[in-house]
């Protein structure tokens, strides 16, 4: 989940009201764009598991730009699925209230803890078990 932190910084500032709609949607297209000058056939996992391997070492500043752009969608879908009630940063800021003194990216990783948070519809449209 580290890769979606920028995409969920973007997201809190346009929601914090720090950037305008407009700039978010530039932020986006740009890393769009960036990430279509790398290949197409390396996921999020592949960058991330394969980030000290040579191969990968040249892709990595696109684990960066799939991880925002991932993030906008992943927020859309909240959002659409919640009502607009929950989006990616209520996750993160429910995420940050509830880890006190435990590791927050392991917390992140957990799918016990997505699969909590979020209701049953959400669960099941984001396929989470």
């Amino acid at each position: 989940m580290k890769e979606l932190l920028n995409g969920a910084s973007d997201i809190m500032q346009l929601r914090d009201g720090l950037i305008t709609v407009e700039e978010y949607l530039e932020r986006i297209s740009e890393k769009i764009s960036m990430s279509d000058r790398y290949s197409k056939d390396l996921s999020l996992t592949d960058l991330s598991l394969g980030v000290y391997s040579e191969a990968i070492t040249m892709e990595f500043l696109n684990f960066y730009n799939k991880g925002a752009v991932t993030a906008a969608f992943l927020d859309i879908k909240l959002l659409e699925l919640s009502d607009g009630k929950l989006g990616l940063r209520e996750v993160f800021v429910d995420l940050l209230k509830s880890t006190a003194n435990t590791n927050l990216f392991r917390k992140m990783s957990s799918s016990k803890y997505l699969s909590k948070t979020l209701s049953p519809r959400l669960n099941n449209s984001l396929m989470i078990t």
